[in-house]
């Protein structure tokens, strides 16, 4: 219970951090719908769950000794933030309402891909959850119990950024969104370059 409790305080902390995952869901709540961003949402918790069972299966400490795998996940992992950050400067918000429900059910399948994507290809996320796997769990913990944390911090991040696009979509505080949302979406994207950029500079910076 005590690597329970733990667990659950690392991965609210871990979610609660402002970073690309926050990014992505906000942006995709703000600029298509509440839906997208519950999309988003299982796209980054079905994310954890990939990294949680590598980590539990102990292909985490493999990956992050590679230097080569480590570097290509960095390198794809920036260069898919700036894109996705680009794409949102470059965005346009009015669509026609006739299209607008097509445009929620398109963007549902495409928010589930951008949230995986960004999680499993931020290294950050990887040495996190390593850090958890190989700091927090004991070495002896049987293989179910950390299939349950695993699914603990899934659903940790499930709760919170769910709980993110309802707030981001509830009708005053959309109200006021409206009135900035060019701008919102605009510097949503300058953070995800930002956050892509940095990747490459902590990458040049230890070379």
């Amino acid at each position: 219970m005590i690597e329970f409790y733990t667990i659950a305080i690392i991965g609210i902390l871990g979610a609660i951090a402002p970073g690309p995952d926050f990014i992505v869901v906000a942006k995709n709540a703000i600029g298509h719908s509440r839906v997208a961003g519950c999309f988003t949402t299982f796209g980054i918790a079905t994310g954890i769950l990939i990294h949680s069972t590598y980590c539990i299966l102990g292909l985490a400490v493999i990956i992050s000794h590679s230097l080569l795998l480590f570097n290509i996940i960095r390198y794809l992992g920036a260069l898919y933030l700036i894109y996705l950050g680009i794409k949102a400067i470059l965005s346009k918000n009015t669509v026609p309402m006739h299209l607008q429900h097509q445009k929620m059910m398109l963007s549902s399948c495409q928010a589930f891909r951008e949230g995986l994507l960004v999680n499993l290809l931020n290294p950050k996320c990887i040495l996190f959850m390593l850090a958890i796997f190989t700091m927090v769990v004991m070495p002896n913990t049987p293989y179910w119990t950390q299939a349950i944390y695993s699914i603990e911090l899934s659903s940790i991040a499930i709760l919170w950024f769910c709980f993110v696009s309802f707030i981001l979509t509830h009708h005053r505080v959309k109200q006021q969104i409206a009135k900035i949302q060019t701008i919102a979406m605009k510097l949503m994207g300058l953070f995800l370059i930002g956050f892509g950029l940095d990747l490459i500079l902590i990458f040049i910076s230890h070379k």
